[in-house]
C-alpha cells in the first residue's frame, strides 16, 4: 500500500517536537510533513502545500477548523483527551497564584467535570470566538488572575498582557489517534495530483537575512532567511514602518558614524546589521540591502555599539520581582522620568533589568528601546552619541550598559548634556545599592550624585522566596516548547536546585530548565535528572564568593577572553594590575583584548 500524504499543521512548537518523537513504526504507512503555523497563518502553510498533493491535513483547535473552511481535502482534529486534561490539571495543582480558564463549551466542559472530580477550584470562562480571548483576559486580570489556561492565542495574547499563559497540550496518544482516523478514512478518499518540487529563489537561499528596500522603505526583494529571524508570517510592505529602526540605520550608515549596528530578537539572539546602498544612474532612485549576520560572542567590539530591540519580553514579566517590589520600581522609575532625570537600575547579571526596561517602554513610552553598549572611546564618538540622542524622540527609552567604562571627562560631558536630551534615559550597573553608593564603579562625581537617588535594584534570584514558582514557570513554557507532559518535580530534585549559586539568576535557570524537561524520561523531573547536567550546563556550582562564573562550553579563546574580563573588572580596568594578576605583560594583554 502506498503511503498516505499527510500534512500536519502544528499550533504550537511542542506538538512538533512531539510527533518528531513518536517511533517511526506507530506511524508507519504515512508520508508526514510537519509545519508549525497558528491560525492565519496556517493558511499560508495551505497555500504552500496546495500543489504537493496532500491526502489529509491533521491539526488541531481553531487551527483545524479555520483550514477547515479553506481545504480541498479532509481535515482531521486531534482531539483534547482525557489523559491530556490529567496532565494539565496535575501540573497546575502545584500552584498557589489564582489561575483562570478561558476556551470553547466542548473543551471548558470536560475540564470542568474532571477537576471537581479531583476537588480543584479552577475559574472557567466560555467563548464562543476568538475575537472575544481579548476581553475575556482583561477581565481576568482585573479580577486577580495570574495564571491563564487555554488554547495557542490564549496563551499568547495572555503572555502579552503580562500573565503566565498554560497551554493545553496534547499527549502521544491523541497524536496517534488522529493518525488512526486518517486511517480509517483513507479507503473513501480520493487521491490528488502528484506533488512537484517547489521553486527556490537565489535570494531565498542565502545564508544570512537579507532585504533590499527603496529610499522611502518599500520593500524590493525579501528572503526567507530575513523573514525567519524576524519572525515575519507575510512580508510588510515598508521595512522602515514596520521597524523603524532600519530608518535610523540607514541614516546614521549615511553620515558614515563609526557604530556597530544590532538587532537583538527573542531568547537575546543578536544579529549585526549591515546597510549597503545600491547605486543607480540616478541618486533619487538608490537602493539599500540590509543583511542580518549572526553574532557571536567571540565577537568584541570597541567604542560605540548600538541595540535595537525588536522584542526583549522574552521571559515572563511578572517573574523579575514580586507584585510589591515591581509597583514600587514602576513608581521610582516614573518620578524620575518625570522629574526629567535619569533611572537607575542595580543588579547581578541576567536578572532582569533589560525586561525590566522594556516593561517601563511599553507602560510610560512608545516600547521603543535603543540600548547604548559602550566599550570605550574617544571624545568625537562620545559627541556623535550626543548628536545621535539629541535627534530622537521623547518617548523613546535609550538604555546604557558600559557607561563606567568613559573617562572621567566624558562623562562629564555627558552629565551636562543630560537636560537638554529628549529620550528617557536609564543606566544600568551591575552592582549592589551598597557598592554602588561607595562608588565601587569610580564614576564622576556629578554623575553619580545625580543617579543615587531613587536606585532600583534586584535582589539576586537565589535570595528569592518565589524560587519554586520560577521554576515550575519554566517547566511549563519548555514542555509547550518540547511536547513534553511533566507535571511536577521530585523535592530532592528541588532542594537540589536551590542549592546552585544561580551566577546568572534566570538565565541560567532558563537555560539549565530546558535542558532538564528536553532531557527528562519520566512525568516528574527526578534528582538524578539534575545530577546529569552537572558539567554540562556552566556555571553550576554551589554558592561561594571564591568561584568564578566561567562557562566551559565555549571556544578556548573564548575562555581565556572571559577571565581577562573577570580580572579586569576587579581591578577596575587597571590594565597594569590585570596583567600582574595574569603575569603577562601589558603588550599581550592588549592583543588578546584586541584578538
Amino acid at each position: 500500500m502506498e503511503n498516505i500524504n499527510v500534512l500536519v499543521v502544528a499550533p504550537y512548537p511542542g506538538l512538533v517536537e512531539l510527533i518528531y518523537g513518536i517511533d517511526k513504526e506507530e506511524l508507519k504507512g504515512f508520508q508526514i510533513h510537519i509545519e508549525r503555523g497558528d491560525l492565519e497563518e496556517s493558511l499560508n502553510i495551505l497555500k504552500k502545500y496546495e500543489k504537493k498533493n496532500i491526502e489529509f491535513i491533521i491539526s488541531r483547535g481553531g487551527t483545524a477548523d479555520l483550514l477547515r473552511k479553506f481545504s480541498s481535502v479532509p481535515v482531521i482534529d486531534i482531539q483534547v483527551s482525557g489523559y491530556d486534561i490529567l496532565r494539565i490539571l496535575t501540573l497546575l495543582k502545584g500552584y498557589q497564584s489564582r489561575i483562570e480558564m478561558i476556551g470553547f463549551s466542548n473543551v471548558i466542559q470536560n475540564f470542568e467535570s474532571v477537576s471537581s472530580l479531583l476537588d480543584m477550584d479552577i475559574s472557567y470562562r466560555v467563548i464562543h470566538k476568538s475575537n472575544e480571548v481579548e476581553s475575556s483576559l482583561k477581565d481576568a486580570k482585573d479580577k486577580g488572575a495570574q495564571i491563564i489556561v487555554g488554547d495557542t492565542i490564549t496563551v499568547r495574547l495572555a503572555n502579552e498582557h503580562g500573565l503566565q499563559g498554560v497551554l493545553i497540550t496534547s499527549g502521544k496518544e491523541s497524536v496517534l489517534e488522529a493518525f488512526h482516523s486518517v486511517k480509517q478514512m483513507y479507503a473513501i478518499a480520493k487521491t490528488g495530483n502528484e506533488s512537484t518540487a517547489m521553486f527556490r529563489s537565489a535570494l531565498s537561499q542565502m545564508k544570512n537575512g537579507a532585504v533590499i528596500t527603496n529610499k522611502e522603505g518599500n520593500i524590493q526583494f525579501i528572503n526567507s532567511t530575513f523573514q525567519k529571524i524576524l519572525k515575519l508570517n507575510n512580508s510588510p510592505n515598508n521595512l522602515f514602518e514596520s521597524f523603524p529602526f532600519f530608518k535610523r540605520i540607514k541614516e546614521l550608515k549615511e553620515k558614515g558614524l563609526p557604530i556597530v549596528y544590532q538587532i537583538e530578537v527573542e531568547n537575546g539572539y543578536r544579529f549585526n546589521v549591515d546597510c549597503g546602498i545600491i547605486r543607480t544612474l540616478e541618486s533619487s532612485a538608490n537602493q539599500y540591502l540590509f543583511e542580518l549576520t549572526e553574532s557571536t560572542k567571540s565577537e568584541k567590539h570597541y567604542g560605540l555599539q548600538i541595540v535595537y530591540s525588536k522584542n526583549i519580553l522574552d521571559v515572563y514579566p511578572q517573574m523579575i520581582m514580586s507584585e510589591r517590589d515591581l509597583s514600587e520600581a514602576i513608581e521610582k522609575a516614573t518620578y524620575r522620568i518625570e522629574s526629567s532625570r535619569p533611572v537607575t537600575i542595580l543588579g547581578e547579571k541576567g536578572i532582569g533589568r533589560r525586561i525590566f526596561v522594556s516593561m517601563l517602554a511599553d507602560k510610560i513610552g512608545s516600547g521603543t528601546i535603543v540600548e547604548v553598549e559602550i566599550n570605550h572611546m574617544d571624545m568625537k564618538t562620545l559627541d556623535d552619541l550626543i548628536d545621535l540622542l539629541m535627534k530622537e524622540n521623547t518617548d523613546t527609552f535609550v538604555y546604557f550598559v558600559g557607561i563606567e567604562k568613559l573617562t572621567l571627562a566624558q562623562q562629564n560631558r555627558l552629565v551636562q548634556h543630560f537636560e537638554f536630551i529628549p529620550p528617557k534615559l536609564v543606566f544600568s550597573f551591575i552592582s549592589t545599592p551598597e557598592l554602588f553608593s561607595q562608588n565601587n564603579l569610580k564614576l564622576d562625581v556629578h554623575l553619580l550624585s545625580d543617579l543615587l537617588d531613587q536606585i532600583i535594584y534586584f535582589t539576586p534570584l537565589r535570595e528569592r522566596e518565589e524560587f519554586v514558582e520560577y521554576v515550575h514557570m519554566f517547566l511549563v513554557q519548555n514542555n509547550q516548547k518540547y511536547g513534553k507532559q511533566i507535571v511536577g518535580i521530585r523535592p530532592k530534585a528541588l532542594e537540589l536546585l536551590k542549592s546552585f549559586s544561580w551566577n546568572e539568576n534566570f538565565i541560567e535557570l532558563s537555560g539549565v530548565m530546558e535542558e532538564i524537561v528536553k532531557n527528562a524520561k519520566s512525568e516528574f523531573i527526578e534528582e538524578n535528572d539534575i545530577t546529569k547536567l552537572i558539567g554540562m550546563v556552566a556555571p553550576m556550582q554551589p554558592f561561594s564568593n571564591n568561584l568564578v562564573p566561567i562557562n566551559i562550553n565555549q571556544p578556548l579563546e573564548d575562555i581565556e577572553y572571559d577571565i581577562i574580563q573577570y580580572v579586569l573588572e576587579k581591578y577596575q580596568y587597571n590594565k597594569s594590575k590585570t596583567a600582574e594578576h595574569l603575569e603577562i605583560n601589558r603588550a599581550t594583554l592588549w592583543r588578546k583584548l584586541n584578538k
